[in-house]
């Protein structure tokens, strides 16, 4: 068996690397290839039809995008990526000694998501207890942050926004600690 590497380059999103483990893999590697210069095509055509849907309603006039909120998605994107890494990093480094913990954290993240407002608007949440403990989410603001810039309509509160980011660094910084804890006895305990 001959272990090769082969590097492919992708002229639309990435660069993908696939090891060949034998000389008989050829229609393996055609089938690969061909799905990769596929995949990267759909996944074109499902933005593009998100876009053209997008500007449709953007013509009817029933969508109006916030454009000052627009410019602040990639710093939205930053954060919630801070925020996953920082909770992805806890989340393996306990893991590696409590191996159960990934069933715990399989039923979290689905009520997680169902607490946070992706499908339905704060607005319908009402005044009370529940919109109070959608608000206390920490993804909650950032959501809300994309529809109203994307869509015209939603609403952000400050101290929400102030909430979220506290609570992003507190997570990232929790993370790299019992990161740098666990990392000495990770070979131990695997």
């Amino acid at each position: 068996m001959c272990l090769r590497r082969v590097w492919i380059e992708l002229p639309f999103e990435s660069s993908e690397i696939v090891d060949c483990m034998s000389k008989h893999c050829k229609s393996t590697w055609r089938f690969f290839s061909a799905f990769c210069v596929i995949f990267p095509s759909v996944s074109l055509v499902k933005r593009q039809v998100v876009l053209i849907f997008l500007m449709f309603y953007i013509i009817n006039g029933s969508v109006m995008p916030n454009l000052q909120i627009c410019f602040t998605i990639p710093i939205i994107l930053i954060q919630l990526g801070i925020m996953g890494m920082g909770i992805g990093i806890i989340v393996s480094s306990l893991t590696t000694k409590y191996r159960d913990l990934s069933v715990l954290v399989t039923f979290g993240i689905q009520l997680w998501m169902y607490i946070t407002p992706v499908v339905y608007p704060l607005s319908q949440a009402g005044i009370g207890k529940l919109r109070y403990i959608l608000l206390i989410n920490p993804v909650t603001t950032p959501i809300e942050l994309f529809r109203c810039g994307i869509l015209g309509k939603g609403e952000v509160e400050i101290t929400y926004l102030i909430w979220s980011w506290i609570f992003t660094i507190i997570v990232a910084v929790a993370g790299i600690m019992i990161f740098n804890k666990v990392e000495r006895t990770f070979m131990d305990t695997v």
